[in-house]
């Protein structure tokens, strides 16, 4: 099967962390009780039942027989944990079972090196998970993991064409439901909203009902799409179908409180978003709580989301650089932080916020060219040609912003309604 005419595996992993987490240390148990390997790993006090049912079972089968596969699979279970939490202590706890697992002799197995795979992509440490998603895919050519670990690096990285080959090997391998997904994503990028919608529909159908949140992840990715094309209405049901699916899962209460947001429901948002632990959103979730709160009138609140973004920008500079270029405000610092990302990651995201700050900061010639190359691909978001407006209306050229923001909407209204309203007034006293 073709992908293409031509992400989703989304810390040092150590003391510093646990430290950042004190219940990453607070589930220890005595040192008389503790295994000599995996102590903070099998210290995680596991609720038989629920959410932490597969990591109790897998704690139970390393103190059967404390082998190497046992740990690989205690350091899964934590990693899966983590994809429905997104709680980094989760990852602490699977690199401590990785160690265990290397330890005893385990380093050769795909299984530690897909998860330490993993691991580095987690920290962004992109060009690292690249080299070894390499090594392991030439160890193992007829396996999907090494291939499918590689294309997520090299997206991440914006080498859009090796990624697409990479991908492309494992779909011709195992078509399932990651690969389909990976392939949706990609295709998406490229413009092609056909054939992504096609490829999200087969990632679905060939989704386990025993493990519901790969198959919300899909009905999250689906409705960004329909939201993304403005379709509210699409978006809202997928979003509901993955909170079916893992109640309050993160990534689709987040799309809830887009689709809200979109169709002017402020308050419904912000209680959507309010699901998701304070400590565990992302700069993009606190963005948007941001946006929320200043529309209804809250801005001591919303003052206070900025003094977090400004701590907690440098884990995520991408969105810092945006949230600060979408205000108009520390023009000088979202260049710098945008411009580095681009830099070392020139993907479609980075480069379009990229073209954001400095159309802010009045350097209009500049953001055009950044622009471009966000929009090489021809990628179908909404937000590419509403920075064009702005960049047009940073270079004192009207006629052009008007005819950029003409071609963002309807969608953009419901992707960015607060940049689309500050263009309209602006545009609104402009000849």
């Amino acid at each position: 099967m073709t992908l293409l005419s031509s992400k989703l595996l989304p810390l040092t992993l150590a003391v510093a962390v646990a430290l950042a987490f004190p219940g990453c240390t607070g589930d220890l148990p005595a040192d008389d009780v503790a295994p000599a390997r995996a102590r903070l790993a099998l210290g995680y006090r596991a609720a038989p039942a629920g959410d932490d049912a597969a990591i109790a079972r897998a704690q139970d089968a390393v103190h059967r027989q404390p082998r190497p596969d046992a740990y690989l699979a205690l350091a899964t279970a934590f990693i899966q944990r983590q994809r429905h939490a997104r709680d980094p202590r989760f990852l602490v706890y699977a690199e401590d079972a990785l160690a265990a697992a290397r330890e005893l002799g385990g380093g050769d197995q795909p299984g530690v090196a897909v998860a330490e795979i993993y691991l580095l992509t987690e920290q962004h440490r992109f060009a690292e998970a690249r080299d070894a998603a390499r090594r392991l895919a030439a160890a193992h050519p007829d396996d999907a993991d090494g291939h499918l670990l590689l294309g997520d690096a090299l997206l991440e990285l914006g080498d859009y064409d090796g990624a697409a080959d990479a991908y492309q090997r494992a779909i011709d391998r195992h078509p399932d439901l990651r690969t389909y997904e990976r392939g949706a994503h990609v295709r998406w990028l490229d413009g092609d909203v056909d054939g992504a919608l096609e490829l999200i529909q087969l990632a679905l159908e060939s989704a386990s009902a025993r493990d519901p949140e790969p198959a919300a992840w899909c009905h999250v990715a689906l409705g960004t799409m329909m939201w993304q094309r403005g379709d509210l209405a699409a978006a809202a049901a997928s979003a509901a179908r993955a909170l079916a699916l893992v109640p309050d899962y993160p990534a689709a209460r987040l799309l809830d409180a887009r689709v809200r947001f979109g169709k002017g429901d402020l308050a419904g948002a912000l209680q959507s978003l309010g699901a998701i632990p304070e400590r565990l959103r992302t700069i993009e979730e606190l963005s948007l709580e941001s946006d929320l709160l200043d529309g209804l009138g809250r801005s001591a609140e919303a003052a206070r989301i900025a003094a977090a973004i400004a701590v907690r920008g440098k884990n995520d500079p991408r969105e810092a650089a945006r949230y600060w270029a979408r205000r108009g405000v520390e023009p000088a610092r979202a260049i710098e932080l945008a411009s580095a990302v681009a830099r070392a990651r020139p993907t479609v995201e980075a480069l379009a916020v990229e073209a954001l700050a400095l159309a802010r900061a009045g350097r209009p010639w500049e953001a055009r060219a950044s622009l471009a190359r966000a929009g090489r691909l021809g990628t179908r978001d909404p937000r590419l040609p509403l920075y064009a407006a702005l960049v047009e209306v940073s270079a004192g050229k009207p006629v052009e912003a008007r005819a950029a923001l003409a071609g963002a909407l309807p969608a953009a209204r419901a992707v960015d309604p607060v940049l689309v309203a500050q263009l309209e007034r602006r545009l609104e006293v402009l000849p």
